[in-house]
């Protein structure tokens, strides 16, 4: 019995340990919209790992396939830009979901110089499965927020990107 109240009391100082976080004085960072918005994406980045970690998607991964599912024989240039990634960056994002058999790259038939990008069958039972994860994710974020708030956050950001 003895053993079990002092793994008991361990892992309730751990638990406390955990809670207590430093009171820093915040200075401007208090009101400035940039530190506000890292935190958030802190915070929305990390449970996004969480929930998507069963089905091994990245955020850009899953952006991907929600666009190439929207989209299909949508052209690389355009997902890009819509993503605002890099062309070389983004060659590794479709790269992985082409070894993945997700997608894939079609020679475009009105100029075959080009490439035209499909999801594959898997990608969009993925797809529905992840969008599926996404929906609770947003659900839960949404729910941290004022009741009615959501647009005009979301209106705000857009003003911003």
């Amino acid at each position: 019995m003895k053993e079990s109240r002092s793994a008991n009391n361990s892992s309730n100082k751990l638990r406390a340990a955990k809670q207590v976080r430093p009171v820093l004085d915040l200075g401007l960072l208090e009101n400035s919209i940039g530190f506000a918005l890292r935190m958030a994406t802190l915070h929305a980045t990390q449970r996004f790992h969480q929930v998507m970690r069963p089905l091994d998607l990245r955020p850009a991964q899953f952006s991907t396939l929600v666009l190439i599912g929207l989209n299909p024989g949508v052209r690389q240039r355009v997902l890009c830009e819509t993503l605002r990634i890099e062309k070389a960056n983004f060659v590794g994002i479709l790269d992985i979901l082409q070894r993945r058999r997700l997608a894939e790259r079609r020679a475009d038939p009105k100029d075959r110089r080009r490439h035209a990008i499909f999801l594959t069958k898997k990608g969009h039972a993925l797809l529905r499965k992840a969008s599926r994860t996404h929906a609770g994710l947003e659900n839960t974020l949404r729910r941290r927020l004022r009741p009615g708030s959501v647009e005009c956050l979301l209106e705000s950001l857009a003003a911003l990107g």
